[in-house]
């Protein structure tokens, strides 16, 4: 039997290996896919990633399933339904930043015709992380930047760099990894 090898992270849990053979890495361009994985972003600063991972149906049935319109309207009652839902993150500062952002998103979308669109621009195909690093920080240095611009919250260059990671964006695949090539 052949075994299939994986980035050497992605094989100390289980929640690791579904994340990273289903998720990680994998171009998308869905805009809720490409939100979720924004706000989750959020959500895990502070947060074993393997405690985040075991949150995620917790946090998307919490965020109306990553609805963007939905959260950008939220009020405070909704705040206050996010802080006391069982196992969420009970940080006010990271819940009101993702009802932020969703409010910025929906003006990207707007004037792009879809977020996808907006983040794609800003490297019209993967780059390989593995052989162009200096590329991929600078892409994320430039989206960080205008993400600032554009309103967005908690959007420096590590969490642009590490959302550039999870929608595909950089293939930060180590070169052994199946996913590596799948990626091509």
């Amino acid at each position: 039997m052949i075994e299939t090898v994986r980035c050497q992270w992605a094989v100390e849990h289980p929640e690791l290996i579904t994340y990273h053979d289903e998720i990680w890495g994998r171009p998308t361009r869905d805009d809720r896919a490409i939100f979720a994985a924004y706000a989750q972003c959020v959500l895990h600063a502070g947060l074993l990633w393997t405690a985040m991972l075991k949150k995620r149906p917790v946090f998307a049935a919490a965020f109306a399933d990553w609805d963007v319109a939905k959260i950008a309207a939220y009020d405070g009652t909704e705040i206050d339904r996010l802080m006391h839902t069982e196992g969420m993150m009970r940080n006010l500062q990271k819940i009101t930043c993702i009802i932020k952002n969703a409010g910025c998103y929906i003006e990207v979308q707007r004037e792009f015709g879809s977020f996808a669109d907006y983040i794609w621009q800003f490297a019209r195909q993967p780059i390989d992380g593995t052989r162009d690093e200096a590329k991929a920080r600078a892409v994320a240095e430039k989206l960080s930047d205008d993400l600032k611009r554009r309103g967005f919250k908690f959007a420096g260059p590590a969490s642009a760099y590490g959302l550039m990671e999870d929608i595909g964006l950089v293939n930060d695949h180590d070169p052994h990894c199946f996913r590596y090539l799948a990626n091509d």
